[in-house]
């Protein structure tokens, strides 16, 4: 016996309201859980180091604070080198670019450089660089500058 057309008329518009009920669900549990799954933001393999015979090349920011080099675990404690990375890469972008501080983040750097430094501190400078890294000598040199940012903790970007 064939299925009655009435009964035909409901499965699409239940499957397209069951899909857009569902939106809501997975926006609550990605909020509540985090990262589902540890994969989706995961570090990009760009700044893996290459080997140039003895010699490595690599990527790293380099922060001053009103020309005083301070440590990424000053400036995001807590955290795994892998995970300051990221975030680091995501706030000052080695490509150049505006960097993505709000005033929130302004106001925590400022809090915690303030806490280490023993005063208010005015300028943070991000700079990513190009280095190379010799085995032998243990040293790494600079190649070129990638990117500069610089952030006004007293105020706006400059």
């Amino acid at each position: 016996m064939a299925p009655r057309p009435a009964t035909r008329v409901w499965i699409v518009p239940t499957i397209f309201a069951l899909v857009g009920l569902s939106v809501p669900v997975q926006m609550y549990v990605r909020e509540a859980v985090g990262e589902p799954y540890p994969g989706l933001f995961q570090p990009a393999f760009s700044t893996v180091p290459e080997q140039d015979g003895k010699k490595i090349k690599y990527r790293d920011i380099a922060l001053k604070v009103d020309g005083r080099t301070i440590d990424h675990d000053v400036l995001l404690p807590g955290l795994r080198h892998g995970r300051q990375r990221q975030l680091l890469v995501s706030m000052f972008p080695p490509q150049g670019g505006s960097p993505a501080v709000d005033d929130e983040t302004r106001a925590r750097f400022r809090s915690r450089l303030a806490d280490h430094l023993g005063t208010e501190p005015q300028t943070l400078t991000a700079t990513w660089q190009r280095l190379r890294f010799n085995p032998d000598t243990r040293k790494s040199s600079v190649i070129r500058t990638l990117s500069r940012n610089r952030i006004d903790l007293t105020g706006g970007d400059w």
